[in-house]
């Protein structure tokens, strides 16, 4: 199924973003974050229970997969299940049937498959979402929320975090003062909207975040890929947002080199 739309751009931000050279048809052991083994262009994480639509989850794909590729007696399916829900465990002894599975003609066109119900399913929750906030915020703009470069940061938060209901960003952008942080060592940060739900704040959001404080250099090279994929006159930035990117963006972009060797990006560099 080819895309087309913001599910093609989002799935060329968002590939950018997860795999950086990682091959997506094999497992990658957890790097950044929480996450744990993780496989295909969106990255599905296997140690959470990632839905993709409709109640079936990365685990359902993934033992479909290996089930179906023959490779494995019931035994070994079972032991591998109980390994990827944890963090990088060792999975060395199956590794590499794993991988030939997920590269295999069936593996390869089940992830295919599953890639744009994923994104359809991520596309509606951040609707459902915009909704919400356009209905309780008096502070957040319909015309704001409902750009696709908007759209596709909330589908990678929540594709990287998850938009949980009842979480803090959900609460945030509903209005309601939270606290983000405070936990591993960084600081508790107090937030609330004082103006306009804008570019300004939806990043100051972010990198309030527990991962945001400790790695700002991946949130500035996520924004700039997205900046990239979408088009900087497509961003729907105000003078105000550019004064902000280049006076804090820019400078984390600059303290944090990540996002300086990312070749080829055009987002901020």
């Amino acid at each position: 199924m080819a895309l087309e739309g913001i599910y093609k751009t989002f799935l060329d931000v968002v590939t950018r973003n997860e795999l950086e050279g990682t091959n997506p048809y094999q497992m990658a052991p957890g790097t950044t974050g929480k996450s744990g083994w993780t496989f295909g262009q969106l990255q599905w994480d296997l140690s959470t229970t990632h839905e993709i639509y409709n109640n079936y989850n990365a685990r359902d794909l993934f033992r479909n997969i290996i089930t179906d590729s023959n490779l494995f007696n019931e035994i070994e399916l079972d032991n591998i299940m109980k390994k990827i829900v944890i963090k990088n465990s060792d999975i060395s002894e199956y590794e590499n049937r794993i991988n030939q599975a997920l590269s295999s003609e069936q593996g390869v066109k089940k992830i295919q498959e599953a890639l744009p119900k994923d994104i359809d399913h991520n596309l509606n929750r951040v609707n459902e979402l915009i909704d919400l906030i356009t209905e309780t915020n008096d502070h957040a703009s319909e015309e704001f929320l409902n750009q696709d470069s908007v759209k596709m940061f909330l589908m990678d938060y929540n594709n990287q975090f998850g938009l949980d209901r009842g979480g803090k960003m959900e609460n945030f952008l509903l209005g309601n003062e939270v606290d983000f942080g405070g936990q591993n060592g960084t600081k508790k940060i107090h937030m609330g909207l004082e103006g306009n739900l804008d570019w300004n704040y939806l990043l100051k959001a972010v990198f309030s975040t527990e991962w945001g404080q400790k790695r700002p250099d991946d949130i500035a090279r996520r924004f700039s890929n997205l900046i990239e994929g979408v088009g900087i006159y497509n961003m729907g930035f105000t003078a105000k947002n550019i004064d902000y990117l280049f006076s804090n963006i820019l400078y984390k972009c600059n303290k944090f080199s990540t996002i300086m060797c990312n070749k080829g990006n055009k987002g901020l560099n």
